[in-house]
């Protein structure tokens, strides 16, 4: 049952993200943040769909996590374009210490999970704490880019960053419950 459910479960979270791609390209308006948009959509379709695919074989692999961090590194790089604006990826991530922080931090969380694949065994808790160090990342940013909001903005941008910090929040409390 439980395989059933997370078949269908993921498989309609990357459904919904392609159905998000598809809404975006709609939009005429041609900016940086809608390109990062839409590849953090795809990135998180991809993770979703893996993971569907996973729970259909039953199996759980490494290179998962590799997916989610490379999901993570999309969304951080959403947030860092709401933050500040930018009209390239290296601008983006090389010009602020958040952002380069968080290429490090993913990219050694890629590379360690993919060297997990073949057989070079690291210390668990490694990848953990860089997996914690993601959400810790994101968490900053959104504390950033919340104290960035005029309080008499409006609303929805408020609601858009608590949700994404409860998603954020979540993934913390996920991470703790593993080990």
């Amino acid at each position: 049952m439980q395989q059933f459910l997370g078949i269908i479960g993921y498989g309609l979270v990357a459904t919904g993200f392609v159905g998000l791609i598809l809404l975006a390209l709609t939009v005429k308006k041609g900016s940086f943040e809608k390109r990062v948009f839409i590849l953090s959509s795809f990135l998180s379709a991809v993770w979703a769909a893996s993971l569907a695919y996973q729970f259909y074989l039953g199996q759980f692999y490494v290179a998962l996590l590799a997916t989610e961090t490379l999901c993570n590194l999309g969304w951080i790089a959403l947030i860092l374009c709401a933050i500040r604006p930018v009209t390239s990826f290296r601008q983006l991530f090389f010009q602020t210490r958040l952002g380069t922080a968080s290429v490090i931090v993913c990219l050694l969380s890629v590379i360690s999970e993919l060297m997990s694949l073949f057989d070079v065994l690291l210390v668990p808790q490694a990848i953990f704490g860089l997996h914690l160090m993601q959400s810790i990342l994101g968490l900053l940013l959104l504390e950033h880019l919340f104290r960035q909001v005029h309080p008499s903005a409006d609303m929805p941008s408020n609601r858009c960053v608590w949700g994404l910090g409860s998603c954020l929040g979540m993934a913390l409390f996920s991470m703790q419950t593993v080990c």
